[in-house]
């Protein structure tokens, strides 16, 4: 009789073991997923501020861009080319933080790219020469109209439009 009450004390001392681990083991992976949902989460708002950070720093360049070709004042001009060296800086650090596969991501960055490296260049023949020449202002305006263009793409993206240049209208990305 008492190897059968150790037998099932045994038995019954098992089963429960195996159901508190068995308890944990839920416990600790219904954590980890709730852990793994916040993180995406925070990734997300991430992404999401950094893309509405972008738009903002693309919107502040168009219009830096188009007081720049308007100016007849030499501090002023001065003035704009640096806020728009500082504002492509700013551009470029949201799209650090966006990832490489978001769409908004080659096409902004090669203009930042460009019209950082542009507006330094001027800065340093404005320095030398104190006017922009009609050929910079030619430039200007071809940039300008470019930062508009990708100020309209990323608007769309913005409202989760997918622009579609075959096919010329907006896809709904939702």
């Amino acid at each position: 009789m008492q190897s059968k009450i150790k037998d099932y004390t045994k038995k019954n001392f098992l089963n429960i073991a195996l159901t508190v681990f068995i308890g944990a083991v839920s416990i600790w992976g219904a954590f980890q997923y709730y852990r793994a949902n916040r993180l995406e989460v925070a990734i997300e708002n991430i992404y999401e501020m950094s893309f509405y950070e972008l738009v903002d720093s693309v919107s502040t360049l168009d219009i830096k861009l188009s007081k720049l070709i308007v100016t007849s004042s030499s501090d002023e001009s001065t003035k704009l080319l640096n806020q728009i060296s500082s504002q492509t800086q700013s551009a470029a650090s949201s799209l650090g933080a966006l990832p490489a596969s978001h769409p908004a991501v080659a096409d902004t960055m090669t203009f930042i790219n460009l019209l950082g490296d542009y507006s330094n260049s001027l800065i340093g023949d404005f320095n030398e020469k104190q006017t922009i020449s009609d050929e910079n202002l030619d430039n200007l305006q071809k940039m300008r109209s470019s930062c508009q263009g990708l100020l309209e793409k990323l608007n769309y993206m913005n409202a989760g439009f997918e622009y579609n240049p075959k096919q010329d209208y907006y896809e709904s990305n939702q």
